[in-house]
């Protein structure tokens, strides 16, 4: 069986970690890079080690992946360029950093393992049940007033706040 982790790595390509770094696989405009993992040789793969960054479609895709299948899901920060998730996948504790355009599409994404000080709380949870079966997260804009708002791969959009999140936990 696969860990629930390890399912982006394989959608991805099947890719070979390595402790050298990320390398580009493929032709310059795919997004695709190789994880990184940490103290891992040549053939064997460490999750909860592992650093995954994807550039462009893919990273609009991975981004959907990864909130889909979390356990746990927290906003950390978010401004017009970023947004910075704790995710927690599997009992392993990450960060999911998006980094948006100038328009608020997504550009880039990468998750990477931190240290467990707490399990995140959670309060995004909902968030997979709401991508559900869609494919990506095109785009993300802050309010003024702080709201995120995510654009889906179908046009729907989903605002990150406690009212949009208590329709799918029917609160």
């Amino acid at each position: 069986m696969v860990p629930a982790f390890a399912l982006p790595l394989i959608l991805a390509a099947s890719l070979v970690a390595t402790g050298s770094g990320p390398t580009r696989v493929g032709s310059p405009d795919t997004g695709h890079r190789t994880p990184r993992a940490e103290g891992a040789t040549e053939g064997t793969l460490r999750p909860a080690h592992v650093t995954l960054e994807a550039r462009g479609a893919r990273a609009r895709h991975m981004v959907a992946e990864l909130l889909v299948d979390a356990d746990a899901i927290d906003l950390l920060a978010a401004d017009s360029r970023s947004l910075r998730f704790a995710v927690d996948r599997g009992g392993d504790a990450h960060e999911l950093s998006v980094t948006l355009a100038a328009d608020g599409r997504v550009r880039a994404a990468t998750l990477r393992p931190v240290p467990r000080s707490a399990p995140a709380a959670g309060e995004l949870s909902w968030l997979g049940l709401a991508i559900g079966d869609r494919e990506a997260v095109r785009a993300a804009t802050v309010s003024d007033d702080g709201v995120v708002v995510l654009e889906l791969d179908d046009g729907a959009r989903i605002p990150l706040t406690d009212e949009a999140g208590d329709d799918y936990v029917g609160c």
